[in-house]
């Protein structure tokens, strides 16, 4: 288990404005009511928190069971209007997985499940709502003792519904793979 708190003064900040007046970003001289953004402090302090939990559990005949969850925050106290924290981190999220290295003779398996809820995403390239999504993950592997070789097949993601993590980045679809490892000390 963890914990953590962090407190800001003077926290970073990109602001949206338009000038006034003709001036100068760079070597570009913008004519007065051109937006564009700026690097600013925030004038209230913030804070975040969150807390991290893991346990893992060894059943009987080999079987484990692992979760994990996690929660994090972030309190803008009363920030001005135009105000972007740019937080891009669920509030909540778990994962859960059941494994086996060897269910019957050398054939064992991991499935994982994952949770991410949804969020609001911000940053000076994109801003919008980011959707909860799931994923289940499995993979099986076997070993051939007489070559010292385990030979995995699995995908993540093994359902294929596409998701997200952030605005404007690509969809994340499947893996599937098959892999082959040789371990000359393999036991």
């Amino acid at each position: 288990m963890n914990y953590y708190y962090s407190g800001y003064q003077d926290f970073i900040v990109q602001r949206n404005v338009i000038s006034k007046v003709a001036t100068t970003q760079g070597s570009t001289v913008l004519p007065a009511g051109s937006p564009f953004r700026t690097y600013t402090n925030a004038e209230n302090d913030l804070s975040s928190q969150g807390i991290g939990l893991g346990v893992a559990y060894q059943l009987p005949k080999g079987y484990r069971i692992d979760g994990s969850y996690n929660w994090a925050t972030f309190d803008e106290g009363d920030a001005d209007p135009g105000f972007e924290a740019g937080f891009n981190t669920p509030e909540n999220r778990f994962k859960v997985s059941l494994s086996n290295r060897e269910v019957v003779k050398n054939l064992g398996f991991n499935l994982a499940y994952r949770w991410q809820e949804g969020f609001f995403w911000q940053n000076s390239f994109a801003i919008g709502d980011i959707d909860s999504y799931s994923t289940l993950d499995a993979q099986i592997n076997y070993k051939i003792e007489s070559i010292k070789t385990m030979v995995k097949l699995g995908a993540t993601n093994l359902f294929g519904d596409e998701y997200v993590t952030n605005v404007g980045g690509p969809n994340i679809g499947s893996l599937y793979y098959i892999s082959l490892t040789f371990d000359e000390f393999m036991r």
